[in-house]
């Protein structure tokens, strides 16, 4: 028969048995056992105030941590990432740092680092794992900044179509401040077409005033395949005295922040799509709302886009007034099929410009540049009747 190997346990039960029995002094016992006196005195007291169920392990965790975690400062944490499931453990603290006072917090309750809210949300089963993926770097990626001040300059694009649950297209029309990120236009549309992407501006233009610049991609209906690019947005964006800057093509990097909105926009209110146009609308208005008034920012120190924005100082005018050109200029109007006469021929620039009066500076000999309001359209030469 095997030798029994006698366990911990085994060893304080028996060294308490040894004491009951009387016949071992405490030395005796330490001497026995081959512990410390002070090892048999502490099991003796907790098995004179607990019986054999003092005799077992206890945990060696510390019964108070200062620094611990409050249970309703980690139960904010969760509450907020549920309602927010987007949103990261850095930008649910910069959002209860911002409203204290309406959370009722004290300046004692000290808030976590990121990393422990991090643990909070691991603990909880809310946090999305994402495999570790080293970003792509372009070469020749343009170093581009946003607007120095705020409506210096807007970007605008379509966010990509998707299906509504009805089977329909929409199409979100997104326009912001590149400089407070501020979401001016967050439309569902049913369609790319031109008409009613200037009705939104107009609305847009007449609540905040019109931007410096705006900058778009090179698709319809914010550039055209033809002569110079121009379509009827941007002819319309020049008379206004707003500078269209198009990326260039098939680059969305020149387009980064707006895209990276879009990106969020896409996670919050198309999975899944609402049913109807209607629907989807409603859920474009509550996103805006958030992301312009509640939802923090990281390139703004965590707060929302709202606490930086402010009206344009420049009105949407109610009548746009004719090009006023140098008078040594010659100035034509461009007739119903974009064509002007000058020198005697007939000179077809772009259909987007009739009804238009356009000025020709003479910078050469037969050389003229031909002007639209404050932009450049192109040169032409007279003499051979080339157009660039």
């Amino acid at each position: 028969m095997p030798w029994q190997t006698a366990t911990t346990m085994d060893q304080r039960n028996s060294m308490i048995d040894d004491h009951l029995s009387g016949m071992f002094s405490i030395s005796e016992l330490a001497q026995r056992y081959g512990v410390s006196r002070d090892t048999v005195y502490k099991w003796i007291e907790r098995f004179t105030a607990e019986g054999r169920s003092g005799l077992d392990d206890r945990s060696s965790a510390p019964k108070h941590c200062p620094h611990r975690l409050a249970p309703d400062i980690e139960e904010l944490i969760v509450t907020v990432r549920r309602k927010h499931p987007s949103w990261g453990a850095k930008k649910i603290l910069q959002w209860i740092e911002r409203h204290r006072l309406k959370l009722k917090l004290d300046a004692s309750d000290l808030l976590p680092a990121p990393s422990t809210a991090n643990d909070v949300l691991g603990r909880h089963d809310l946090l999305q794992r994402r495999s570790s993926r080293q970003p792509r770097q372009s070469p020749d990626r343009p170093l581009t900044s946003a607007g120095a001040a705020v409506h210096d300059r807007y970007a605008i694009d379509f966010k990509g179509q998707f299906r509504l649950g009805n089977g329909r297209y929409c199409y979100p029309l997104t326009v912001t401040d590149e400089h407070s990120r501020y979401l001016l236009v967050c439309t569902a549309l049913e369609s790319t077409e031109g008409a009613p992407v200037r009705t939104q501006l107009e609305r847009t233009f007449s609540e905040h005033g019109l931007p410096e610049r705006i900058r778009s991609d090179n698709g319809s209906p914010f550039a055209g395949n033809g002569r110079w690019g121009l379509s009827r947005l941007n002819v319309w964006w020049t008379r206004l005295g707003v500078r269209h800057e198009p990326g260039r093509p098939a680059c969305p990097q020149d387009n980064a922040r707006h895209e990276r909105m879009h990106r969020t926009l896409k996670q919050e209110t198309t999975r899944p799509p609402q049913m109807t146009m209607r629907a989807q609308q409603e859920c474009f208005d509550r996103f805006r709302i958030e992301y312009n008034d509640d939802r923090p920012h990281d390139a703004l120190g965590g707060q929302p886009p709202g606490t930086l924005w402010h009206p344009s100082p420049r009105p949407y005018p109610s009548r746009i007034a004719e090009p006023e050109y140098q008078q040594h200029w010659e100035v034509r109007r461009v007739k119903a099929n974009g064509v002007i006469k000058f020198k005697n021929e007939r000179r077809f620039l772009s259909e987007t410009l009739c009804g238009l009066q356009v000025g020709l500076e003479e910078i050469d000999d037969d050389i003229w540049n031909i002007w639209l309001y404050a932009r450049l359209l192109g040169r032409l030469n007279s003499h051979t009747g080339e157009l660039r």
